[in-house]
């Protein structure tokens, strides 16, 4: 989208600025080209955007461009002739002017226009109209002769992802030339100049903490906040039906980027109807945010580039092998034996205990673990107190008495067999988490 404008030149050389802004990623003012002309004319208006559209390369008829203007002398006819595709905005500031210079300067009436112009859907335009009607049949009579593709968001198309109805950004940039038109026309256009070089250095320094511009993030801190309003209901295929909680229900397609109110369709950032539905899934909204922005600045760099600062070099060629299956092209993060015989833990067996080990992969790390052992020990036992208790029962008994005490104090008495003692490793394996 792209903005025209011109000031006065005051002093000893008086004339006309034209200018031609932009809008940033940030919705910031970008000044695209401006030149000294004396007087405003559809020839002058002609040669310029002649001259702009080379340069900055604007193909064919000028499909896919959007211009605002504030209706200057010449300005319109000379885009129609241009580039006649292009779609055509004027400024409501200066609609509302020309509104009150006919006549219908009444406080109702302008909070209805500036309604009308707000209005997203036909619907609400259409009913905003009606009441324009009731009021004064005139003043509807006056809009209905300006085409509402002009002024109205409900006329908009969804392209451009820019929903603007002021062309602010051209009135911002000559207040601040204010001085500067006070001056000779070199000493302007130097001045000009400078402001212009320390503008865009100082937007350079300025740290994006988000994946879009400051004044981007604060319209969906905005409609986050207020989409605790709204209840979502899934109607499958990442489609929703949003409720506000004073009324209204909205259609919401996560797969289009659209909703039924066709704010989120104009502009490219997510409404807060599509916020419920986005929170509903729990997905981030930077995700849904328009494509658009500044570029990377870090290239893409090569696998076989040594980054900046490196002190080691990378192993190329090198087989590596897995600490828990001894197997080679991978490491024990991606080993799936790891996953199957270690618990959750994951990696080299961190967060898991060593119960779940064989006693090969025991023995591989160094001798079996103290919980390993203690059941071994307690294994041994059960036998040579079954082996004791065979013995016995074997050996004629002297009395039945004693023959049915026997085993049972067998087993009371009887301790550990004096066997080889069994090494504990010296790092104990960590806790099961």
């Amino acid at each position: 989208m792209v903005g025209f404008d011109r000031a006065f030149i005051k002093g000893q050389h008086p004339g006309q600025l034209l200018s031609v802004v932009g809008i940033d990623a940030n919705n910031g003012m970008f000044l695209i080209a401006f030149v000294f002309v004396e007087i405003e004319s559809r020839d002058t208006w002609t040669w310029f955007l002649e001259i702009l559209f080379n340069d900055v390369r604007v193909r064919g008829t000028g499909n896919g461009w959007v211009f605002i203007t504030d209706k200057q002398k010449g300005l319109g006819q000379a885009i129609e002739a241009l580039n006649p595709d292009a779609k055509h905005r004027h400024c409501v500031r200066h609609l509302h002017n020309n509104f009150k210079l006919a006549e219908h300067g009444s406080l109702a009436l302008k909070q209805r226009l500036w309604v009308a112009a707000r209005s997203t859907t036909l619907p609400w335009w259409e009913a905003e109209m009606d009441n324009i009607m009731e009021i004064s049949a005139p003043a509807h009579a006056w809009l209905q002769d300006r085409p509402a593709i002009h002024w109205s968001r409900s006329h908009f198309t969804t392209g451009p992802k820019c929903d603007m109805l002021l062309n602010n950004l051209c009135e911002c940039f000559n207040s601040t030339i204010l001085e500067a038109r006070d001056k000779p026309i070199i000493t302007m256009v130097e001045r000009i100049r400078t402001y212009l070089m320390l503008r865009v250095a100082g937007q350079k320094e300025v740290k994006w903490t988000q994946r879009v511009g400051p004044k981007i993030f604060q319209i969906i801190e905005k409609n986050l906040k207020d989409s605790g309003s709204c209840i979502a209901q899934n109607a499958s295929g990442n489609r929703f039906q949003v409720t506000h909680m004073l009324g209204g229900q909205y259609a919401v397609d996560l797969n289009t980027h659209s909703c039924s109110c066709r704010i989120w369709d104009l502009c490219g950032i997510p409404c807060c109807y599509a916020m419920a539905a986005i929170s509903r899934q729990q997905r981030s909204p930077m995700t849904y945010v328009n494509e658009s922005g500044r570029s990377k600045k870090a290239r893409t760099r090569p696998v076989d580039e040594i980054p900046k600062g490196a002190t080691k070099l990378r192993r190329y060629g090198l087989v590596i092998h897995c600490s828990v299956c001894r197997g080679e092209g991978h490491n024990a993060t991606n080993c799936g034996r790891a996953d199957d015989n270690m618990g959750r833990g994951r990696g080299r067996g961190r967060g898991t205990s060593s119960v779940y080990q064989s006693e090969e992969e025991q023995a591989i790390r160094g001798g079996l673990t103290k919980t390993a052992a203690t059941a071994s020990q307690i294994a041994l036992t059960n036998v040579a107190t079954q082996s004791s208790v065979t013995n016995v029962a074997s050996q004629p008994a002297p009395c039945t008495l004693a023959s049915q005490a026997g085993p049972s104090n067998v087993t009371q008495n009887t301790s550990m067999p004096q066997g080889k003692r069994f090494k504990f490793p010296a790092k104990r394996a960590r806790p099961w988490r």
